[in-house]
């Protein structure tokens, strides 16, 4: 997906949040595939402020992130390990989902990295 469109995206799901709406654009997740689906994660972080009292921040973890874990972890566990290692505020974000219902593996993959629960 182009970087314009992950950024039109991004701005939509952040819109739609700073309202408390849920619109079109959580359904713009579950259509795409995870690494894509990580991508506009990740755009959407880069525009907002890294804090668990940022309401927006909060949604991102226990909403998109979460459900990526969940539903597809597998296939983007690695990515994911190598952002949490290198991008304090991915890793900080990943630190406010809940991994109740995450794989096995995905939950042994990320413990290391989910010192700092929120």
């Amino acid at each position: 997906m182009e970087n314009t469109t992950l950024e039109i995206i991004a701005d939509k799901w952040i819109e739609s949040h700073s309202k408390s709406e849920i619109s079109e654009f959580d359904e713009i997740f579950s259509d795409n595939d995870p690494d894509t689906y990580l991508d506009i994660i990740l755009s959407i972080l880069d525009k907002i402020d890294a804090n668990e009292e940022n309401p927006l921040f909060s949604a991102l973890a226990v909403g998109p992130l979460e459900d990526l874990l969940q539903d597809n972890g597998d296939k983007v566990i690695n990515r994911v390990v190598n952002l949490a290692r290198q991008n304090p505020d991915f890793r900080k974000l990943l630190n406010g989902v809940w991994d109740s219902e995450f794989q096995e593996p995905i939950k042994t993959k990320l413990a290391k990295y989910l010192k700092n629960r929120w």
